[in-house]
């Protein structure tokens, strides 16, 4: 999963390093939309894995503040 995660994030660098070049406030704006949301998706993905872990593994529970 944290393939899938990197390769999204990795399409947007695309537009947003073709907008920085060619000074293209969308395609810079579009880029970062894309990689930020990979990134809050990968971020979701690991809060259920620890939220379901914790309920198996005690030690784990108690990182949580």
């Amino acid at each position: 999963m944290p393939a899938l995660a990197q390769s999204y994030q990795a399409l947007g660098l695309l537009p947003l390093v073709y907008g920085l070049i060619a000074f293209d406030a969308v395609a810079t704006v579009t880029g970062v939309l894309i990689a930020e949301g990979g990134k809050l998706w990968y971020l979701d993905r690991m809060v259920l894995l620890f939220d379901e872990v914790k309920l198996r593994r005690p030690e784990v529970a108690r990182w949580e503040y």
